[in-house]
């Protein structure tokens, strides 16, 4: 019911266990099998490897020293949020999926190397980057930060100060964009408002705002019940 900590020369092995507690990683080495693991938070300075699913599922929706991870992880595994608040401020090398549930947080001032599939809140911030694929359907926030490949939005996502996005960007949702870029199409089939920055190229099936100095460098396309209002910008 309480925390494990790791420290020193410590080895950890976490093999289809709960932890009640924090898991603080300070040792030598820390490793979750495929059989994955189980704890409230996840800190400390020291790496790991993900062989499995490590799931997180705490109370906090703040971020503490208790739920703030600075080390490494790497592997072909996977971290799931399932309840409250993880920050991840390194620069993590585990190919599996990052999930964060619905009444779950992420806080990412590093990056991920796998994909990220966001129901609840995920703030990606201060040069962040996500090298899979991002699918949210919560609420997504990216300041400074870089998308290295497609973004699917069915919730609410911003982009601003300087965010990118490499791949297609799908929404369904709504998207705010603020000086961000657009490496390639737009397909919006929500509600998108688009001020400065620039696009590939846009198309729009429901409601779209392109405004306040936006630029699509190829095609704008309005169809079916599509509603697109130009407000400064440039095609």
């Amino acid at each position: 019911d309480g925390d494990v900590t790791n420290k020193d020369n410590g080895t950890l092995k976490l093999d289809g266990n709960t932890i009640g507690g924090t898991l603080t990683q300070n040792g030598k080495d820390m490793t979750v099998t495929n059989n994955g693991a189980n704890a409230a938070s996840l800190a400390g300075n020291g790496n790991g490897t993900l062989e499995g699913t490590l799931r997180l599922s705490n109370d906090s929706q703040t971020v503490t020293d208790k739920n703030t991870y600075n080390g490494v992880l790497k592997g072909t595994g996977g971290l799931a949020i399932d309840k409250g608040t993880e920050a991840l401020t390194n620069h993590q090398a585990y190919t599996g999926d990052t999930t964060v549930a619905q009444n779950a947080g992420l806080n990412l001032t590093g990056s991920l190397a796998g994909a990220l599939n966001n129901n609840g809140t995920s703030t990606l911030q201060d040069g962040s980057s996500v090298a899979g694929e991002v699918t949210n359907s919560g609420k997504l926030n990216a300041t400074n930060a870089t998308l290295s490949k497609a973004l699917n939005n069915s919730g609410t996502t911003t982009l601003q100060d300087g965010s990118s996005v490499a791949g297609e960007v799908t929404n369904s949702g709504k998207l705010d964009a603020t000086n961000a870029t657009l490496s390639k199409a737009l397909n919006n089939a929500g509600k998108a408002t688009l001020t400065g920055g620039s696009q590939a190229s846009a198309t729009n099936s429901s409601g779209l705002t392109l405004a306040g100095g936006n630029k699509t460098d190829g095609d704008v396309t309005n169809k079916d019940n599509g509603t697109l209002k130009l407000d400064g910008n440039t095609i």
